[in-house]
C-alpha cells in the first residue's frame, strides 16, 4: 500500500473495475494519476488497499478496483 504502479488491463462488470494484464512498480515521484477510457485501460496511481490475504484479488489503485489473479 503506497506504492506507485502502472496497470495495463481491460474493464470488466459496468466498467467499475479493471482485470489487470500487467503490472508495474513506478517512482514514487513520478505517480499521477491517469485512465484512458477505451476497451483497454492503463491507470497509474498509487496502490490504496491489497486483499487481506495477500496478492490476488480486487486492489484500489488511485479509486479504481483493479482485480489480480494468478
Amino acid at each position: 500500500v503506497g506504492a506507485c504502479v502502472d496497470v495495463k488491463g481491460a474493464l470488466v462488470g459496468a466498467a467499475t473495475a479493471i482485470a489487470a494484464r500487467k503490472i508495474d512498480v513506478k517512482e514514487p515521484s513520478k505517480c499521477v494519476a491517469r485512465t484512458t477510457p477505451s476497451g483497454s485501460v492503463e491507470i497509474e496511481g498509487a496502490v490504496e488497499q491489497l486483499p487481506a490475504g495477500g496478492l490476488i484479488g480486487d486492489w484500489r489503485v488511485a479509486g479504481t478496483i483493479v482485480r489480480v489473479n494468478a
